[in-house]
């Protein structure tokens, strides 16, 4: 089978931080899509970031797993208006370092549920990283056509997510 992965859009959080990070008009010509965030909360600890698609009605689920390097370990679910996606540092962890997390969606047009798969790490030296994945549910069966972002107390300025489609050919 063969990819074909288009770069569509890319938000870059300025001065002050914002509350959320939003992808609009999302185009509906690809068969799934990816986005890869860099990010950071402006919460003075760790929290989980939440995604939402075209509303924000109570349809989501997700169950996280997550460690530290203190072995710690946590796997919890979740459902509400949004679906968690991971577990991000905020402004208590080493400066200069954001969270990296990979969010696939696959079959956001179609008209059946959509999943939601994630993979995520966040360095702090000062007790570990903190790495894991998330599977989640959007239970809803119009086309995805938009994305919110949110985590507690906002974003950092210069986190960054960037949204591609992918295209899905052959056998």
């Amino acid at each position: 089978m063969a990819l074909v992965m288009t770069p569509i859009y890319t938000q870059t959080v300025g001065a002050g931080g914002a509350s959320t990070i939003n992808f609009n008009n999302i185009p509906q010509h690809f068969t799934d899509l990816y986005f890869v965030c860099n990010y950071k909360s402006q919460y003075n600890g760790w929290a989980n970031s939440y995604i939402s698609f075209n509303d924000t009605s109570s349809i989501y689920s997700a169950t996280i797993s997550n460690s530290q390097a203190t072995n710690s370990f946590e796997n919890y679910r979740q459902s509400g208006n949004s679906a968690a996606v991971n577990g991000i540092g905020g402004s208590n962890v080493t400066a200069n370092t954001f969270s990296t997390t990979f969010i696939y969606i696959p079959n956001y047009t179609s008209s059946t549920f959509k999943q939601i798969i994630s993979d995520f790490t966040a360095e702090n030296n000062a007790d570990g990283t903190r790495l894991g994945m998330a599977a989640g549910l959007y239970r809803s069966t119009g086309a995805i056509t938009s994305a919110s972002f949110g985590v507690a107390m906002g974003w950092a300025q210069y986190s960054t997510i960037s949204l591609y489609g992918i295209i899905r050919s052959g056998a």
